[in-house]
């Protein structure tokens, strides 16, 4: 079979991810649930 193709993120989306991680890693709920919102959007637009 073959294996589906993949793709290395982008920059903004391992800004997002890595500023994710860390709100998580320290307890701030708010900042994560932003976050999540914020790669969604980020998604939608730029893929």
């Amino acid at each position: 079979m073959n294996e589906p193709p993949t793709q290395t993120p982008c920059a903004e989306c391992r800004r997002i991810k890595a500023e994710y991680y860390r709100a998580w890693r320290a307890g701030d709920r708010d900042a994560a649930e932003a976050l999540c919102v914020a790669m969604g959007r980020h998604q939608r637009m730029a893929h």
